[in-house]
């Protein structure tokens, strides 16, 4: 799950965020103006700094980003259009991420950013990092179309004091993502029955809870089982609390 937002220059939003899209805007100036070459000076920022084309490629990284991502700026490169895949945590990602880039440059207003919270795989690990990403489209010259993406890029567990919350609610967005097919699947008697169970109560003080038989609580939750496909209690209580059933 991505959450993606275009925001105007002008607009109020999170101090960190503003802040990020502030320090796009001047380095895109200080560019223009040629008073900085990125590829120069990228190294110089306490932020991870890039350049994609809109195909997804990645044509510059500085070291934080190499450091970050675990890919040195030549591999990156020679992965060509298969970098997005490779940097995302899976396909299905990597794709939405590449529709949501194509809708921003069919914009091709450069006075918007583009910002994505996106789960990132750095190379020989099999987890993930949380990523805030602010971008916006590069326009070399004015009568032509912007076919590059300027970007500054941070790991969410660097943005505060709240990235441990922040990283939570992203990481649970994910889960309620994943798993609302099988939520939606339960009827309302068996939300109800895992809510009891849930909070630890037994088959049989449910049923005198509900007026209804041991044996209709117990094949309600055999249906709960077969839906949820949960392994173990654990997950049963992760399931239960993303869905605020208990």
């Amino acid at each position: 799950m991505h959450l993606t937002m275009y925001i105007d220059k002008h607009l109020t939003f999170e101090e960190t965020k503003n802040e990020m899209a502030a320090k796009l805007f001047r380095l895109d100036q200080k560019c223009k103006n040629g008073i900085i070459s990125i590829t120069e000076s990228g190294d110089l920022f306490p932020v991870g700094v890039l350049i994609n084309n809109r195909n997804g490629e990645n044509l510059y990284m500085n070291v934080l980003s190499e450091e970050t991502l675990g890919y040195a700026a030549e591999e990156a490169r020679e992965l060509g259009m298969d970098y997005a895949k490779a940097i995302h945590y899976n396909e299905k990602e990597a794709k939405e991420t590449l529709c949501q880039i194509e809708d921003f440059f069919k914009l091709q207003d450069d006075t918007q950013v583009l910002a994505q919270f996106q789960r990132l795989c750095p190379k020989h690990r099999k987890d993930y990092e949380w990523i805030y990403i602010a971008s916006k489209l590069i326009r070399e010259h004015p009568n032509e179309p912007a076919d590059k993406r300027l970007l500054v890029a941070v790991p969410v567990n660097l943005m505060g004091n709240l990235n441990q919350k922040f990283a939570r609610v992203l990481d649970e967005n994910m889960f309620m993502k994943k798993n609302f097919n099988r939520f939606a699947a339960l009827t309302k008697r068996e939300k109800e029955i895992l809510s009891l169970v849930a909070t630890g109560k037994e088959s049989k003080c449910i049923a005198e809870e509900l007026y209804i038989s041991r044996h209709t609580v117990e094949q309600h939750r055999k249906n709960i089982t077969k839906k949820v496909e949960h392994r173990n209690f654990a997950e049963l209580i992760r399931f239960a609390l993303a869905f605020d059933l208990v």
